[in-house]
């Protein structure tokens, strides 16, 4: 309540809350918290008390999470582990089945291995200059 601004006597309800209607407030909605202790109303060591259990609380609430987050961090981990895994195994059928049922011989595959852009190259020369390549500023 505020003083009349026109001079008028009586006050003016402005819906704001004073500090002593704050408490009875809370109790009365029945608002989570409401059994709680108001520092504004209470005693140093009801407050500390208070404080105490609130801590508590919420320490609890934090090792509930880091749990939690762990477990599925570790679920997730040995999901995708397990399903790269799977993959692998399908990727080295693919790979080595034509081989191991008697594909190309292990000639054909050095050949393939040592080829670059349908040219044959050897060991020696397969990291030279290709005529491709670009020439570099020199030649332009």
């Amino acid at each position: 309540m505020q003083p009349n601004p026109d001079g008028r006597e009586g006050a003016v309800d402005d819906g704001r809350l004073t500090p002593d209607q704050v408490p009875r407030r809370v109790a009365a909605a029945g608002l989570p918290g409401s059994d709680a202790v108001t520092p504004a109303h209470a005693a140093p060591a009801d407050v500390l008390a208070e404080a105490g259990r609130i801590t508590a609380r919420e320490t609890a609430g934090l090792a509930w999470l880091r749990w939690h987050a762990a477990a599925a961090y570790e679920r997730g981990w040995r999901d995708g582990y397990e399903r790269r895994a799977a993959e692998l195994e399908r990727d080295w059928r693919d790979v080595a089945g034509p081989v191991a049922a008697g594909g190309p011989s292990f000639a054909e595959l050095e050949r393939r291995r040592w080829e670059l852009r349908g040219e044959a190259r050897t060991r020696e020369t397969f990291g030279g200059a290709h005529a491709g390549d670009y020439p570099g500023q020199g030649a332009a």
